[in-house]
């Protein structure tokens, strides 16, 4: 597999956050904000779980990077994957909301 660059990519870089609707209410919307706190996504609370919709895409920046990275180690062989591991972990805990 080609090594992919990551400059093609033109998302807005991480970390995104997810931010609660200003009130529980029905209808009020879940949001994804870039780190310069504009919003980039907001989701519908009609379909539900919109709370852990968001934080899954909250995630997929720091998901991303460690992905490409677990992928570049593996075609080189490097062993120094600790790092990696422990990336992997936190992007994980982010998307499952269990990390801010």
């Amino acid at each position: 597999m080609p090594p992919i660059d990551i400059k093609i990519l033109t998302n807005t870089p991480g970390p995104w956050h997810v931010k609660p609707p200003p009130s529980m209410d029905r209808g009020n919307p879940w949001s994804v904000y870039g780190p310069d706190d504009f919003p980039l996504a907001i989701i519908s609370v009609l379909r539900q779980p919109a709370q852990a919709n968001a934080t899954l895409i909250a995630a997929a920046p720091e998901m991303y990077a460690t992905l490409r990275q677990f992928v570049e180690r593996v075609e080189t062989r490097d062993i120094e994957s600790t790092l990696t591991y422990a990336r992997a972990l936190a992007a994980i805990a982010m998307a499952e909301g269990r990390q801010s």
